[in-house]
């Protein structure tokens, strides 16, 4: 038999809070604060009591209620001037740090893309000194290790952005299933 979903509840497991929501900023970049967790979970099979809260930031309580009252702001100002409410411009109100953190590192991980093959570029003309000019043996250096300074910085820049957006989206999907549950309810 599947174990339900309700399981922690049901069992009143008491889970230790998410190192998440007191993680440092570099931690939080490199996952490090997860790093206890692989460690047992590579000792031993991981149990219900071996994992973690939701991070506070995640529960549906919270993002349902910074999404309703959003909405409320938005239906008193389309009242007010005589317009149509926009749940979107709600949605946008009670996320729109992360979706611009989200922005700012997919267009950091772009330019750093595009940046790439510029470098590659002139290393490859330093290397066959097409173009007649002599740079000096550290231009090499600098475009060989500003190219590996630009993978690990697309790296980095990719995983955490793919994270934040990946957060943004359940985030989303469970303050619309909230307001929808206490509608309906």
């Amino acid at each position: 038999e599947a174990p339900s979903h309700s399981m922690a509840k049901d069992t009143k497991l008491k889970r230790k809070t998410n190192p998440r929501d007191e993680a440092g900023f570099i931690s939080k970049w490199t996952y490090h604060y997860v790093e206890p967790l692989l460690k047992k979970g590579l000792e031993k099979p991981l149990e219900q009591e071996d994992l973690y809260e939701v991070s506070c930031r995640d529960e549906v309580p919270f993002v349902a209620d910074k999404v309703k009252t959003n909405w409320e702001k938005e239906l008193e100002i389309s009242s007010k001037f005589k317009k149509d409410p926009s749940f979107a411009k709600a949605l946008y109100a009670s996320f729109k740090s992360d979706i611009l953190i989200s922005a700012m590192f997919f267009l950091l991980e772009s330019i750093s893309t595009i940046a790439q093959p510029v470098v590659l570029f002139y290393l490859i003309s330093w290397l066959g000194n097409q173009n007649n000019v002599d740079f000096g043996e550290y231009f090499g250096w600098l475009m060989a290790s500003l190219l590996a300074f630009l993978a690990f910085v697309k790296t980095v820049l990719h995983h955490v952005s793919f994270y934040i957006s990946m957060r943004l989206g359940w985030n989303l999907k469970m303050a619309c299933s909230g307001l929808i549950q206490r509608k309906v309810l």
